[in-house]
């Protein structure tokens, strides 16, 4: 304590050309600290005692606060000043794009179903984001990676989040039945959202590290694709352009001056982030992916970054296979905005009125396999027939003799009726 009064002494009296206000300042305690751990600090719900631990931590900055802190003068403060828009270290031809409220006066009736992962695998999600997938109009359904035995039924899309999948390879790999259900949901052209750690789920093969050095199978939705844990941690926060590539945040409708932005004029930065769509997220990671198909069937541009780093470059980033978009990157739903002109020195950025949790559903309702099937099979020939005809996502159920080919019975078809007889008999 007399360390930490002594520092504030010195900011206190140090001498400025403007006027300074000084609001107080925290001592250290250890009974606030938070244990650290691989890739950055415990969850306060990983256990009933860690949530006991964090009430306690919290209750205990509360009081550091209310006791150093002039909390009436900070927020005065706030009441007072305004966010200006910043420069990307110099770039101004780059607009950033700078959050505001999004205020909405009461939670809209649902209009989809979301299956989002959630456990000690996949728990890291921006807390802004569900509550805007929910204001727009989503039911959040959990399911378990680690644990479900399959995809929960009737849902529009899927949204998985970050985490430590890495800790848990093993476990995801022997889940097969879960892992066939999320590829056969992916490859029915549903809408698929995933961030960081859900683009390793989603990769054909995970090496985990020294200590669980074995490949280990996950979904396989985009092929080929191998991610493997390193030591080199990248990590920085980055303006994002949206591309016409991407299935999940990219639909014509809302968009369609984005037609400019192709395959074409990839080596022009300027025109990647001039009359474009950009959000803002971060990246936080000691994982790389170390191999690619060869001849991909998925795009690998669906997002073009722009780290912000001095004379940082926008460059592609992310995976899209039908309608499923994932990359390392996180993103904040509500950062949505739109730049107009690339030479622009006003740094300025319009809202588009709208945020990405609103595209996100937009293209869950469109693409939804729910909403599109239209026949119940209950002959294992017709089944068959439909799915040699590339028909079979027009099945929404399908009977549990229909066995052939392997994805019938796998999401987002469901087994609507069993026969008292099978091969078995």
């Amino acid at each position: 304590r007399d360390a930490v009064e002594s520092a504030s002494g010195v900011l206190r009296d140090c001498g400025t050309n403007e006027p300074a206000m000084f609001f107080g300042g925290l001592p250290r305690d250890k009974q606030c600290s938070i244990p650290e751990r691989h890739l950055g600090l415990h969850m306060p719900d990983e256990s009933e005692e860690a949530t006991v631990e964090a009430s306690r931590r919290f209750d205990r900055l509360v009081a550091l606060m209310e006791e150093n802190l002039d909390l009436d003068g900070i927020l005065e403060l706030g009441r007072t000043c305004s966010m200006p828009m910043p420069s990307l270290h110099g770039h101004s031809q780059i607009p950033m794009a700078i959050p505001t409220p999004i205020s909405k006066a009461k939670t809209t009736q649902n209009r989809c179903r979301i299956g989002i992962a959630d456990d000690a695998a996949f728990c890291f999600y921006y807390a802004d984001n569900l509550h805007l997938l929910k204001q727009a109009g989503a039911e959040l359904v959990p399911f378990s990676p680690l644990s479900s035995t399959h995809l929960p039924p009737n849902i529009d899309g899927l949204y998985f989040g970050g985490g430590y999948p890495e800790l848990h390879a093993a476990e995801l790999e022997k889940n097969e039945s879960l892992r066939k259900d999320v590829l056969s949901f992916c490859n029915s052209g549903a809408a698929v959202f995933a961030e960081c750690g859900g683009l390793m789920y989603l990769a054909d093969t995970l090496i985990a590290g020294r200590d669980d050095p074995t490949p280990r199978k996950m979904c396989g939705v985009f092929k080929g694709l191998v991610v493997r844990m390193t030591r080199h941690c990248t990590m920085y926060y980055a303006t994002i352009a949206i591309t016409k590539e991407n299935p999940v945040f990219y639909t014509k409708e809302q968009h369609d001056n984005l037609d400019n932005i192709g395959a074409e004029e990839h080596d022009n930065s300027n025109n990647i982030v001039g009359n474009s769509l950009l959000c803002r997220g971060q990246e936080f990671h000691y994982s790389e992916v170390v191999a690619e198909d060869k001849s991909p069937s998925y795009s690998t541009s669906p997002v073009f970054v722009t780290p912000e780093f001095p004379d940082a470059k926008p460059i592609p980033g992310g995976y899209a296979h039908r309608n499923t978009f994932a990359s390392y990157l996180h993103f904040f739903f509500a950062s949505k905005s739109r730049t107009t002109d690339p030479s622009s020195s006003s740094n300025e950025c319009g809202r588009t009125g709208s945020s990405l949790a609103d595209d996100f559903i937009a293209s869950m309702i469109r693409n939804s396999p729910r909403r599109r099937a239209k026949a119940v099979s209950f002959v294992s020939a017709a089944t068959e027939i439909a799915f040699a005809l590339g028909a079979g996502d027009s099945l929404s159920g399908v009977t549990s003799i229909c066995d052939f080919p392997p994805e019938a019975r796998q999401s987002p078809r469901r087994v609507i009726c069993r026969s008292r007889i099978d091969a078995s008999t």
